[in-house]
């Protein structure tokens, strides 16, 4: 097994979408992203790295002259815990099943980390939320959700392994009729029930104006 490490490199970017394409080939769950727009996120033009205080280190890992997993290390500096904490990420994690691989990937991308000015470590997270986070852990007999994170059933399992803890869980749920309607909104009410308890309104977005648009994705950015 052999790590190698990068931070700008047109080879081995192609190679990150070129093992993803292997992995999940036979996969017929598998939406693969655009091609294109993936390795835009590896070349020096993109957004993120071009952002002051942004940092970042990618790695492949090779068995017997193979690509067999990759992950990347980032910190955006945006990226702060609920107390104000500087977090740092993995993201663009895959890996054959293989723990032996996989944990040497995430302690390389771990010790880097290390050396950043970070004391918390979030994963997966690509950059930012808004561009893929999450694992998925039930429902791979399912028809998948276009958009939602999809990947291999042993990834959860590497990663709390290797010593990582759940930090949040989500639900995507294929709305059917007004019974599944009704349950989602019963385990909400008491939420909704305490917030208005300490004040805070909720207003109908009007989705046809441009106002309601950026009122809503205003709020978006600011609670993500």
């Amino acid at each position: 097994m052999a790590i190698q490490s990068f931070e700008y490199n047109p080879e081995l970017s192609a190679a990150f979408a070129t093992f993803r394409d292997e992995l999940y080939r036979d996969d017929p769950n598998w939406i693969p992203p655009l091609r294109r727009g993936l390795l835009a996120q590896f070349t020096p033009d993109f957004w993120f790295y071009r952002k002051p205080g942004n940092r970042h280190r990618h790695f492949i890992a090779t068995a017997n002259g193979n690509i067999a997993g990759h992950v990347s290390a980032l910190v955006n500096r945006d990226l702060k815990d609920r107390d104000g904490t500087p977090v740092g990420s993995l993201g663009f994690f895959e890996c054959v099943d293989d723990y032996a691989m996989a944990a040497e990937l995430l302690e390389q991308g771990m010790q880097w980390l290390g050396k950043q000015d970070v004391q918390r470590i979030w994963a997966p997270v690509n950059f930012d939320i808004w561009h893929g986070y999450r694992f998925m852990t039930d429902g791979f007999a399912e028809k998948i959700f276009y958009g939602e994170p999809y990947n291999k059933v042993y990834y959860p399992g590497f990663f709390c392994r290797f010593g990582f803890a759940v930090k949040k869980t989500w639900d995507s749920l294929e709305r059917q009729g007004r019974g599944t309607v009704e349950k989602m909104i019963a385990r909400f009410e008491p939420r909704y029930r305490r917030l208005l308890d300490e004040k805070y309104r909720f207003e109908a977005a009007d989705m046809s104006a441009t106002s309601g648009l950026r009122q809503l994705h205003s709020v978006l950015v600011r609670s993500y």
